[in-house]
């Protein structure tokens, strides 16, 4: 089982250009084990980008389709990554700890140097769950998205045209 909440806070004091809805919380869960805070009250301090998540998420679905192996970095967290690993039509995700070596990027393909499984390891999901809860909820995402902002908004526009991307490819 493979299943993702959020829940957008609301900013004041946001510029009309930047992206309303950006920040929240950001939970997901795979099998028994949860990543990510949801809570009912609103403490900023918990807050993450909702949008990179799924941003990140998506464009991990477009690599696995070409490689078994994504790692998803958390920009929150100095040193904690998702790994991503797909066997035929099963993908095991872990919580991991490793490095960030200068110049890395928020995806990659290839293992971290340092890479320990100090958390949570293969949690087994069907690929095809764990497609659709993402297609699913970056639609989801992207109608809210669109309510709070102008369908003009560049990083509206790129989710959707990602999602849509994601759904020819997959």
């Amino acid at each position: 089982m493979f299943n993702i909440r959020y829940k957008i806070l609301e900013d004041e004091d946001i510029e009309p250009y930047e992206l309303k809805g950006e920040y929240g919380y950001f939970e997901f869960q795979t099998n028994d084990e949860i990543y990510g805070i949801y809570i009912d009250e609103i403490l900023d301090i918990f807050s993450v980008s909702i949008y990179w998540w799924f941003y990140y998420f998506l464009n991990s679905l477009l690599l696995l389709n070409k490689t078994n192996y994504v790692i998803i970095s958390d920009i929150e967290k100095a040193d904690v990554w998702i790994e991503l690993k797909k066997e035929n039509e099963k993908i095991y995700i872990s919580k991991v700890c490793a490095d960030k070596p200068e110049g890395t990027s928020a995806l990659e393909t290839t293992l971290m140097p340092n890479l320990e499984y100090k958390y949570w390891k293969n949690q087994e999901v069907t690929f095809s769950n764990f497609c659709e809860e993402i297609i699913q909820e970056s639609k989801k995402y992207l109608n809210d998205l669109k309510t709070l902002n102008t369908e003009k908004q560049k990083d509206v526009q790129n989710l959707e045209l990602l999602i849509k991307k994601v759904e020819k490819e997959l």
